[in-house]
């Protein structure tokens, strides 16, 4: 096909760039991201525990304790589907769940350490939980 196109640039509008400090309301703005994660942090001391409620969907939750070692329990009646929330591991002592149906099978409910990462997922009703876990 020898067909030839004519790309005209001057018809890219500025507004259309997406930019790194501003927050995009639109829904038909083309920088409007519709999936974005709030994110909430959790300080806990010696011997917390944090229950993760359904207002915590969608949210990425930074766990803030310290050398302290701390518990997320996940047992809630958390919905059947589509419901996320990630976990990031801000202090140094361990991060336990507990009330999760399915982990990866080489891996333990704790997270990995400082810095680390995971995740809850509800799918057709089982919790899964995935990410920097601790080795089995």
């Amino acid at each position: 096909d020898a067909t030839v196109v004519t790309l005209n640039v001057d018809a890219i509008f500025a507004d259309a760039q997406i930019r790194s400090n501003y927050l995009e309301t639109n829904t038909s703005s083309p920088a409007f991201i519709e999936n974005k994660n709030p994110s909430r942090r959790q300080t806990l001391g010696a011997s917390g525990s944090y229950t993760v409620l359904t207002s915590d969907n969608n949210y990425v939750i930074e766990i803030d304790n310290g050398s302290n070692d701390v518990t997320v329990d996940l047992s809630g009646s958390l919905g059947t589907t589509d419901f996320f929330v990630g976990f990031i591991q801000r202090g140094t002592g361990n991060v336990t769940f507990t009330g999760q149906d399915t982990i990866p099978s080489t891996l333990t409910a704790t997270l990995f350490g400082q810095g680390h990462s995971c995740a809850l997922e509800i799918i057709g009703g089982n919790k899964y939980l995935v990410g920097n876990l601790r080795p089995a």
